[in-house]
Formats: C-alpha cells, sequence, structure tokens
C-alpha cells in the first residue's frame, strides 16, 4: 500500500536498502514528532536519508525536509548514541512488518527496531536485546516496551516467507473467514495481494471452504507472490497514482513499470510533504489574512464612526455660533435666577423656555434644541 507498507513490500524494501550497509549516520532530525530522518553518509554515493514515518512507512529519499530549529528529545537521544555509527546490517523480522537495522560504533553495536504495525514504533536496544530508550513507551497485554525491559518481538506461529503447503493449508482450514480474508488478514498479506492470489489460482475469493484440489491451487499462486522477482509497479487512475508496489499484478489493467520501488516511494511522498507544506503554508497565510481583514474591517467601522461624529459636533459647533446671542442670554437668565431661585424652580424656568428640551440638576446640564 502507498502509506502502509505490508509485510511483502517490506521484504522487497529491506533487498534494496542493502545499498546503504557501511553507510554512517551523520545526522538524525525529527521533522515531527512520529517521523524519523537519518542522514546518511552512503560510501561512493554520497548523502540518502533513512526515512521513517510512523505507524507504517520507511523508504529510502534522496531529498531533504525542513527540521525544527529546536529538535526533538529523541532525535537528540539518537545522535548521541547512533551518531557517527556505521550500518552493518537491514533485516525484516521473519515476516513480520518489523525492521531491524544494526549500527556499529567504535565502543558498542546498537540495534534499531522499527515497528510498522498498529501506532508504529522505532526502539533502540543493545545487542542483548535491552531497551535503551523507545519513541514511545507502550503497554501490550503480552509484552511491554518500555527502558530497560528486554525487547520482545510480536508472537506468530509462522513465517509467510517459510510456510509449506501443510503448513499453509492448516492456516486455511483453521479460519471461518472468507478465503480473500484468510490470505489477507491471517496470512498477512494485505488486501491487494489477497485478491491477486485468488485471481492467479481462479478461485472465487468469496469461498470459505476451498476443497483440496482448490488449496493446491491458491498455495502455487500464493508461492508465485511471495517468491517474484522485483518487479516495481505504479498502479494509476489516469495520471493520478493510486498505488505503488515491488511486483507486477495481473489484476492491475491501470498501470506502468516504476523506476525502483523504493525511489517511486521517495518521488512520491516526497511531492506529497512539498504538497502538504504548501497547503500547510496557504492555511496560515488564509488564517492572517482574515485575521488581518477582520481589524482592517472593525478598523474601518471605527472610522466611519468617528467621521460620523465629527461631521456631528462639526455642525453643533455651527449651530451654537448662529444662536450665540440666544444661547447667551439663556445661560446669563439661569446664572441670574441661582441668586434669588432654588434649583427646582430655575429647573421649572428653564424648561418653560422654548428652547429648552431638559435640565439634570444633579449634573448640572441644560439641553437645548438648535435648527
Amino acid at each position: 500500500m502507498i502509506n502502509q507498507i505490508s509485510a511483502l513490500e517490506l521484504r522487497y524494501l529491506v533487498k534494496e536498502m542493502q545499498e546503504v550497509i557501511s553507510a554512517k549516520v551523520d545526522k538524525v532530525f525529527m521533522p515531527a514528532k512520529r517521523e524519523i530522518d537519518l542522514r546518511l553518509h552512503v560510501p561512493s554515493t554520497g548523502k540518502r536519508i533513512l526515512r521513517i514515518s510512523l505507524p507504517g512507512l520507511i523508504y529510502l529519499s534522496e531529498q531533504r525536509q525542513d527540521y525544527p530549529t529546536d529538535p526533538h528529545g529523541f532525535a537528540m537521544f539518537l545522535r548521541k548514541r547512533i551518531g557517527g555509527a556505521r550500518i552493518r546490517e537491514i533485516s525484516q523480522h521473519g515476516s513480520e512488518r518489523i525492521m531491524k537495522i544494526l549500527f556499529e560504533t567504535k565502543d558498542q553495536k546498537y540495534l534499531l527496531i522499527i515497528e510498522l504495525f498498529s501506532k508504529g514504533n522505532v526502539i533502540l536496544c543493545d545487542e542483548e536485546l535491552t531497551i535503551i530508550n523507545p519513541l514511545e513507551r507502550q503497554i501490550w497485554k503480552d509484552r511491554a516496551v518500555k527502558t530497560k525491559e528486554t525487547y520482545v518481538f510480536p508472537e506468530r506461529e509462522f513465517n509467510i516467507f517459510e510456510l509449506d503447503k501443510a503448513g499453509f493449508t492448516a492456516i486455511l482450514e483453521k479460519s471461518s473467514k472468507t478465503l480473500v480474508k484468510k490470505l489477507a488478514m491471517d496470512l498477512t498479506l494485505g488486501g491487494v495481494f489477497a485478491e491477486e492470489v485468488c485471481l492467479l489460482a481462479g478461485i472465487d475469493k468469496e469461498n470459505k471452504t476451498p476443497s483440496s484440489a482448490d488449496q493446491k491451487k491458491v498455495y502455487e499462486a500464493f508461492k508465485t507472490i511471495i517468491d517474484q522477482d522485483m518487479h516495481p509497479t505504479l498502479i494509476m487512475d489516469g495520471e493520478k497514482i493510486i498505488d505503488i508496489l515491488p511486483i507486477d499484478l495481473l489484476s492491475a489493467k491501470d498501470k506502468k513499470e516504476a523506476d525502483g520501488f523504493n525511489k517511486s516511494l521517495d518521488t512520491y511522498h516526497s511531492q506529497q510533504i512539498v504538497l502538504t507544506k504548501s497547503k500547510e503554508e496557504e492555511q496560515h497565510t488564509r488564517r492572517y489574512q482574515s485575521k488581518y481583514e477582520k481589524i482592517l474591517d472593525m478598523q474601518g467601522k471605527q472610522l466611519k464612526s468617528l467621521q460620523k461624529k465629527i461631521e456631528e459636533n462639526h455642525r453643533k459647533g455651527e449651530l451654537i455660533y448662529e444662536h450665540f446671542t440666544e444661547i447667551n442670554s439663556l445661560l446669563k437668565g439661569l446664572e441670574e435666577a441661582k441668586t434669588k431661585l432654588t434649583w427646582k424652580e430655575i429647573r421649572e424656568k428653564a424648561i418653560a423656555h422654548p428652547k429648552v428640551l431638559d435640565m439634570d440638576i444633579k449634573n448640572k446640564n441644560i439641553t437645548i434644541e438648535l435648527d
């Protein structure tokens, strides 16, 4: 799958990754909380990046990303432990979605275990599988992934790459699922390869109880798939890539030959990283644009309100000027009345004036009408 590596796909990836054996770890970065980039210097080749994107993706890349200026704690830890170390082995654990990378420094060896199932995890162990530090502390029913514990690989009764016909048949007969689900889930092939096995065998994928003859056909088709030489293929929908596979599929109609399985994953996901970053920057710009548009709109409304008040006050000034004599006479009359009358009497007298609308004794305000 394009975003989630299956056990079979990991097998082919591991084969391609043998090219970085003896590579030296130059630096470790974490562009995001669950993404790790190991920048490698490969003899006679140059720089490559081993990119881990949890929960289920890993590939070699030639494209660097933007990294945070403040490194993640786990990145700093890995730099301290395996910075300058050389890769001695890259392998898959059985037929699990687990990659193991053996690093060697001048003083000791480290095993980096990359779990590409469930939530995914990256765990650094010593040679005896004692966990030095995991990216994430995880507790399972049958094992614990935490510091100082011995790392325990998930238990499975079989390795699909070593299954003989008897073992394969026993697994099929144990389950009541449909044939395609038995292959996809019980034999961990995943949906794409399970569908292909059914097609190659010529057996209805919804069959729950294939006969002995059908089981033989299914086993032969199964072996054809898992033992197939690498033939990287792009599965297309018009011009859009919808999947990248390490082998050719009979069931795939719209497809193109790819220039390497790992290289195709790198090209596709590097483009996705650029697109994602571009979208994030666009959203960031829109958020700020929206914020400033709101500020400008609010300032515009405030400006209009101020302009209206200025115009109102300007008109009030003009009216006062026009009626200055009348207003001055009224105020003088009130001033004289203060010496002879009470405030209540003054108010009654003031309100009787045709221009006076109200008089507030408490605040000593008088409201007059001018036109």
